[in-house]
């Protein structure tokens, strides 16, 4: 596990914030404005999926450590949790073609990507949520490859993608396997709704798909069927760890102005900050961010090694950095009181934060998931 930048880490990740800087100042001029767009594009331009992407195909070759320090340069300024949940998405996509990915597939889409690409990864589905063991939407052998036909619900990136990551089931004889498909946006059978319309997040495009008999080469299949619901569980738990550590590093700039105001904020005579129940707010805060970018580290260091314990830790993570954010952005409410209340910031960050608490799994769903790792792991012991 590592604990400490290294001296190019510290420069991405200094690099990253300044970008964060820039994107929070350019989304406070545009008021009303969407300024998903425009950050999309200013995270090509800074190269930000070179850091991951190999060389061999047009990017940096650097790592996901600094892909990491990149990251949380970037949250800790942005004062946006939509952004980096579409960052995240987009991570996850990544390390899926890293993982599993032929040639010709990380050849195809990560030219795609660094040339601007939006992914999406299909995972939840309206009945079944993302439980994948209950999945409805079907892959189907024919004489030229597979059929897809089904629906997806709440997609991340949905409405904007332009290559999509599918999880279906597809049934051989008795045996039902966990299928990866990539699908281009565009494809004879694909339609897409129009975006949600959801309480907060609004940079965050979510919408439904639905796949009518879609033809899938079996190019298009993403690593082997057979190991498809293991592949799956990394790839999905990698995406937990970076929305762990958004919520840790997002609430940082909102801290750092509660701090101010409660320094010049008077109550009962005496600056707010001079009673002890509103430094125990704050620091509470800190306590909380700190503990999850622990996590998220320990996780992604564990899911590199290939550690049995990645994905219990990856679980954890997101469970605890979803209640962190969310607790966190409730305090800040009451400290602001009414001005809080008011539409703006943060009234605003409350209603992104509490999208944490079903963005990547809600609680009850990663405490299933955790129990099963551990009888998992009590068996093999």
């Amino acid at each position: 596990m590592q604990f400490e930048w290294t001296a190019e880490q510290r420069a991405i990740r200094t690099r990253f914030e300044a970008l964060g800087k820039r994107l929070a100042q350019h989304a406070s001029d545009a008021a009303e404005k969407a300024p998903g767009p425009f950050a999309w594009q200013a995270f090509s331009a800074e190269r930000l999926w070179h850091i991951l992407i190999p060389a061999a195909h047009g990017g940096d070759s650097l790592g996901w450590w600094e892909f990491a320090a990149a990251f949380e340069g970037l949250a800790s300024e942005i004062r946006s949790t939509a952004l980096m949940m579409s960052v995240a998405s987009q991570a996850g996509f990544i390390y899926a073609l890293l993982s599993y990915g032929s040639e010709e597939q990380q050849k195809k889409y990560f030219h795609r990507l660094l040339s601007g690409a939006v992914s999406a990864t299909a995972i939840s589905e309206r009945v079944t949520g993302t439980n994948f063991q209950s999945l409805q939407t079907r892959l189907t052998t024919d004489a030229d490859g597979y059929t897809l036909s089904g629906s997806k619900y709440n997609i991340s990136n949905a409405p904007t993608a332009d290559v999509i990551l599918v999880i279906a089931k597809l049934t051989e004889q008795t045996k039902e396997h966990v299928a990866l498909v990539l699908l281009d946006q565009g494809a004879a059978g694909l339609s897409c709704a129009a975006p949600d319309s959801k309480l907060g997040n609004a940079d965050l495009p979510t919408g439904a798909m639905t796949f009518e008999s879609i033809g899938i080469a079996r190019e298009n299949i993403l690593g082997p069927i057979s190991a498809g619901a293991r592949n799956l569980m990394e790839i999905a738990s990698i995406m937990r760890i970076f929305f762990a550590l958004a919520t840790a590093c997002v609430i940082t700039p909102y801290l750092r102005s509660a701090l101010h105001f409660a320094s010049v904020r008077q109550g009962r005579s005496l600056p707010l900050n001079a009673h002890q129940y509103v430094q125990k707010k704050l620091v509470d805060i800190k306590i909380g961010l700190e503990r999850t970018k622990w996590l998220s580290y320990a996780g992604l260091s564990q899911l590199l090694a290939k550690n049995p314990e990645a994905l219990v830790t990856c679980s954890i993570a997101k469970i605890v950095g979803a209640e962190d954010i969310s607790n966190g952005a409730l305090e800040l409410l009451k400290l602001y009181g009414s001005d809080g209340y008011q539409t703006g910031e943060i009234s605003r960050f409350v209603t992104d934060a509490l999208g944490f608490l079903s963005a990547g799994g809600t609680e009850e769903m990663h405490r299933n998931s955790i129990f099963g790792q551990l009888t998992r792991i009590a068996k093999a012991a």
